[in-house]
């Protein structure tokens, strides 16, 4: 396993042209025989817990005995493959009682396989390696959770 996932960061440039931009310019600044991972959400799975209603994301716990509970709400744009939505953020202390909640505006691209790997190879890139988890296991487009790419240089 990784220890420092990059969390879907590609996905939240918005746009083809904001994308490909982002990817022509890692490319330049890679040595030859460096390496790039790239984590995707796989739109086959993401998209099934958005319909507009809260949703629990999971619970955290931080130092000193306070855990961070995460919800989000979001919807799709089918036209710009674009999740728009708001995360709420809650801290409890120690006790257990809230001191903190937070909202966040959110706003990102699904983007699909093919596209992506059409968009890496015109920057220069080629696939190393596709993977479906952070525990590198097999990518499978109806079930795993993350297109997690690792990229090389041609």
């Amino acid at each position: 396993m990784w220890n420092w996932p990059g969390f879907n960061s590609f996905m939240e440039l918005v746009g083809e042209e904001n994308q490909n931009a982002a990817l022509t310019r890692i490319y330049s600044h890679m040595k030859p025989d460096g390496s790039f991972i790239c984590t995707l959400h796989n739109p086959v799975q993401r998209i099934h817990g958005v319909h507009g209603e809260r949703v629990f994301r999971g619970e955290f716990q931080l130092p000193g005995n306070k855990k961070m509970i995460l919800f989000s709400l979001e919807n799709y744009d089918e036209a710009s493959k674009v999740i728009n939505g708001i995360q709420f953020y809650e801290l409890y202390n120690e006790q257990g009682v809230l001191e903190l909640e937070r909202q966040l505006d959110i706003q990102f691209s699904l983007i699909e396989q093919e596209p992506f790997e059409r968009m890496i190879s015109n920057a220069g890139f080629r696939v190393v390696d596709l993977y479906g988890d952070y525990n590198k296991g097999s990518f499978i487009k109806e079930s795993s959770p993350f297109m997690i790419y690792l990229l090389a240089k041609n």
